[in-house]
């Protein structure tokens, strides 16, 4: 713990990146729930026609958008930044670089934290390390705390995040294959169900492979 603290964004920078996030996904959340229900109705033949169908595939691809836009910014952030924490561990405190510290009790296997899901690896041994944020410091309103402490900090949130965040894919990836048999016409589908339909943006490819991926395994 005793490497120097220098990072590149402050408490405040990275809150402003989380909330996104977290925004995000409440936001992509509802627009599942629209999409279930309203696919739901158009496959059981209920009052639903293809352009509310089509509607709702729309609002999930923008709620979608907003998810992987807000997950780029975070993980421009982690890549941009100094991971270096002020922790504490039973009465000891001072400085850590989580990547090092990462490495170290990993034995090698993971020395790189440039995404968001890296930090669900680097939770894991943050728990196994037994530290947390140092709490004085980040209450200390006279000193500017760093990104990487509040990081830290916000362990428990950020896992709430990405819980939901996952379950959201499962339902977008199970909705799929339903819509796929559902409204498949020759070779394509009609309405497009959202993640057939986003499959050719090259912005979110690796993204979108991967729950593209999901539906083949269901099919």
């Amino acid at each position: 713990m005793s490497k120097s603290l220098e990072t590149n964004y402050t408490a405040e920078e990275y809150l402003e990146i989380q909330d996104s996030v977290s925004g995000a996904v409440i936001t992509l959340q509802q627009a599942v729930d629209n999409y279930v229900e309203t696919l739901g109705e158009y496959v059981a033949g209920e009052d639903i026609n293809d352009t509310q169908l089509s509607h709702s595939v729309d609002r999930t691809v923008d709620a979608l958008e907003r998810v992987y836009d807000s997950l780029n910014s975070f993980d421009d952030m982690l890549d941009e930044e100094n991971l270096v924490a002020r922790i504490q561990r039973d009465d000891k405190k001072g400085f850590c670089d989580l990547e090092d510290n990462l490495e170290r009790l990993s034995g090698g296997l993971y020395d790189e934290v440039n995404e968001f899901d890296d930090l669900l690896v680097l939770f894991e041994y943050v728990d196994r390390d037994s530290f947390e944020a140092d709490e004085k410091h980040l209450q200390a309103s006279s000193e500017q705390v760093e990104a990487p402490t509040k990081i830290v900090h916000n362990k428990d949130s950020i896992e709430e995040i990405r819980d939901n965040l996952e379950q959201q894919y499962e339902r977008i990836i199970h909705t799929e294959v339903i819509a796929r048999r559902s409204t498949e016409d020759d070779i394509t589908f009609d309405p497009e169900p959202p993640i057939f339909r986003m499959l050719g943006d090259p912005e979110y490819k690796e993204r979108l492979n991967k729950l593209n991926n999901g539906v083949k395994k269901l099919k």
